[in-house]
């Protein structure tokens, strides 16, 4: 989520993250290492405030996250229909409407779409089927509210290595919902070898839109 982070911090949108993996105060921990660039465990630890050049990163990335509408909301273990109902509440109270009567520029990040609970597996049901159903339901409130949706998805083994849509975890039901799917991963030795360190070390690649 560390791109969609800076993408955030650049845009005066109201933004919600509904997080299934990680409670607010560490996710501000990695927020403000991508934006400050200090490492996260010196964050953690409070060894920062031993380095100067590092205190005064650290104040300048506060100083742009408190100018960023964004709201954080930890919804692991949240039935799909339990989470629809949070961002249907925080776009009335947050977002609202204009002239036109649909919702003002925003955006939705899901990070990221799996299995909540065995319990979900009832009724025989598979997991990818129970996953689609995930996707269907997101997909049909954000299309119904014209609203941006970034949903993130695990890679299977096959993910590290190579890139198309088999490499998606519960791929069948995943990407029939979206309208742009991309793969982002660590970049293999020979791609940084031929990139070169300037270029980072991950790849972004659109599979399908």
């Amino acid at each position: 989520i560390y791109i969609g982070e800076i993408a955030i911090l650049c845009m005066n949108l109201p933004v919600l993250i509904l997080d299934t993996e990680l409670q607010e105060e560490y996710q501000k921990f990695r927020m403000g290492a991508s934006v400050s660039h200090v490492p996260i465990d010196m964050i953690e630890t409070g060894r920062w405030r031993a380095n100067k050049n590092v205190v005064e990163a650290i104040s300048a990335a506060a100083q742009k996250m408190s100018k960023a509408e964004i709201y954080h909301i930890y919804v692991g273990g949240n039935k799909i229909e339990q989470t629809i109902s949070t961002m249907r509440y925080w776009l009335s109270k947050f977002v609202g409407r204009n002239k036109d009567g649909e919702f003002n520029d925003c955006l939705v990040i899901y990070d990221y779409i799996k299995l909540m609970n065995m319990r979900e597996l009832k009724n025989d049901l598979a997991e990818w089927q129970v996953l689609g159903f995930h996707m269907s339901s997101l997909h049909d409130f954000v299309t119904r509210h014209k609203i941006p949706l970034l949903c993130m998805c695990q890679l299977n083994r096959d993910g590290s290595e190579r890139d198309d849509d088999t490499v998606f975890a519960g791929a069948d039901r995943l990407i029939w919902f979206a309208s742009n799917y991309s793969i982002l991963r660590n970049k293999l030795r020979e791609e940084l070898e031929e990139d070169g360190p300037s270029a980072g070390n991950m790849r972004l690649k659109v599979i399908g839109t």
